[in-house]
């Protein structure tokens, strides 16, 4: 929930100077213009939580709103989603005018926890509670000091998510809470009240002492006697029992202790340094030495004392980053990229990372460089080559036709063709691994051929005396063409001959002919 802000002036007296009036008036226009309460809603200024609340920005880890570079752009979608309903919440009375608040730690309820809002009232309906506080972990104090007896307070609390958006309360009805009764007061209190008692027994000037095996104050009406004060033997020692004590200021030389209630652990400055659960809190924890014995998890930022951004110590952020002077990792690392600004130590050797890449960038211009890059008896794999000796494989794998061997080849010299078929560039050819395994045979035929006139040049493929593919290339009066075609045959496994033919249609002008073949590529796989 924002923070509500002023967005004008509040009115002048009728009295007021003139004056003052004209004053006030020209600086209530700014502001109220500057709010988009007057004028051209255009003119409104932009604010920080403005920017904030629309999910365009956000504030940088770590750093104050007022200083420079504080506010950075949105680099994912904020999270809209409704914070759920509190758990846990307990309310509990402490020593010198404190009510003490404490909640499920929410990170455990939702991942985009900003803070808790605590609400108070004195009656029992939310309606007439107000905001007295905001809490980014699950403890609260409520300071309700007064030197009169202690009242009974209500309390609800909500979440709010880091896209400003409110969850429910965590129950309708409120949780009462009261401080515990301050004992300075009770003293004043009872003295007076016992100011003008008579003294039945004993007198300010004498020493009184009762000598008996057993004592004890009786008070209460019959049937509901109590013993507030008993003195008897106790496993054979004299001992005094309080049923209920109000001490004070007391000192415990030596003894036990059972269970102590919240409040009675403070600080120097009053504030309870220990939970409802009776866990000591984690601001009031100053030791030498700390050990964890199970997982710690943490719902905020973790970061050394003497940690500065870029300069010294270390920080470890909830989105996963981590910032550290130096480390060293004994393990495995694995990352998705990588930056390294100067140098680089490998094996013991310390690299220059510009000496690195300018070998890497120049690693196959010459046979010098490639060998101090490869270790005897070693293989290099730079870029898209590999840099081997003898390469001994059991079983090869290669996705689709990855792989194709060129099988046979043919190429024929200057020849001329007329109306009838000329044959050319014959070639035997065995299809398949070893003439078991068929598959796709790729055949290219080409040509340059010289002629004057117009007409058509028409080739034919020839697998074993079939026509396996046929093309048809118009010709244009004195020009020279390069005559080129792709076939794509599937083949059974066995042995073939393989030629192309070709002849000029549609004139009786005979072609010239530079020369021409054809490249036969047998699929392997």
């Amino acid at each position: 929930m924002a923070a509500r802000r002023r967005k004008s002036l509040p009115p002048l007296s009728p009295k007021a100077p003139p004056e003052l009036k004209s004053l006030v008036s020209a600086i209530a226009e700014i502001i109220e213009t500057g709010e988009g309460v007057r004028g051209d809603p255009l003119d409104r200024k932009i604010t920080f939580r403005d920017i904030l609340d629309s999910g365009i920005g956000q504030l940088r880890n770590g750093v104050s709103a007022n200083m420079a570079g504080a506010l950075i752009p949105t680099v994912a979608p904020r999270n809209r989603a409704i914070p759920p309903k509190p758990d846990g919440f307990n309310v509990s009375g402490g020593f010198n005018g404190y009510i003490n608040l404490t909640w499920t730690i929410p990170g455990v309820l939702y991942g985009n926890h900003a803070y808790t809002n605590v609400y108070r009232s004195e009656t029992d309906n939310f309606a007439n509670a107000i905001l007295v506080g905001r809490e980014a972990g699950s403890f609260y104090t409520d300071d309700v000091r007064a030197d009169t007896e202690p009242k009974i307070y209500y309390y609800w609390i909500t979440f709010t998510s880091e896209s400003d958006i409110d969850g429910p309360t965590n129950a309708t009805s409120g949780t009462a809470g009261q401080a515990l009764v301050d004992v300075a007061y009770l003293l004043e209190t009872l003295t007076d009240n016992l100011a003008d008692a008579p003294a039945t027994l004993g007198a300010s000037d004498q020493t009184l002492i009762l000598h008996a095996e057993r004592f004890a104050i009786r008070t209460g009406p019959a049937g509901a006697v109590t013993y507030p004060l008993v003195i008897a033997s106790v496993n054979g020692t004299p001992t005094v029992v309080l049923d209920t004590a109000i001490i004070r200021d007391g000192t415990i030389q030596e003894g036990q202790l059972g269970p102590i209630t919240f409040g009675k652990l403070e600080a120097a400055d009053g504030t309870p340094i220990t939970t409802v659960g009776g866990l000591l809190k984690a601001d009031y924890i100053d030791v030498d030495n700390l050990s964890v014995a199970e997982a710690a998890t943490f719902f905020g930022d973790a970061q050394s004392g003497n940690y500065g951004t870029g300069v010294s110590g270390w920080r470890l952020l909830q989105t996963g980053g981590f910032e550290a002077q130096n480390a060293i990792i004994r393990g495995r690392i694995e990352a998705d990229t990588g930056y390294v600004a100067s140098t680089l130590q490998i094996g013991g050797t310390t690299q220059n990372i510009g000496d690195i890449q300018a070998l890497a960038n120049s690693a196959g211009d010459t046979a010098t460089t490639v060998d101090s890059w490869t270790r005897p008896t070693s293989t290099l794999i730079d870029g898209n080559k590999i840099f081997t000796g003898d390469a001994y494989v059991d079983t090869l794998q290669i996705r689709a036709n990855a792989v194709t061997v060129p099988a046979s080849a043919t190429r024929t010299s200057a020849f001329v063709v007329t109306t009838g078929w000329t044959t050319v560039g014959a070639t035997s050819y065995t299809h398949g691994i070893g003439g078991t395994i068929p598959g796709i045979s790729q055949i290219t035929i080409e040509a340059s051929a010289n002629y004057e006139e117009f007409g058509t040049l028409e080739f034919q493929l020839i697998i074993n005396d079939s026509i396996a593919g046929t093309y048809d290339q118009s010709l244009v009066g004195d020009t020279v063409v390069s005559c080129t075609r792709f076939f794509e045959v599937n083949l059974p496994t066995g042995s073939y001959t393989i030629y192309m033919r070709c002849r000029k249609a549609g004139s009786s002008q005979t072609v010239y002919f530079e020369g021409s073949g054809f490249v036969i590529v047998g699929s392997k796989r």
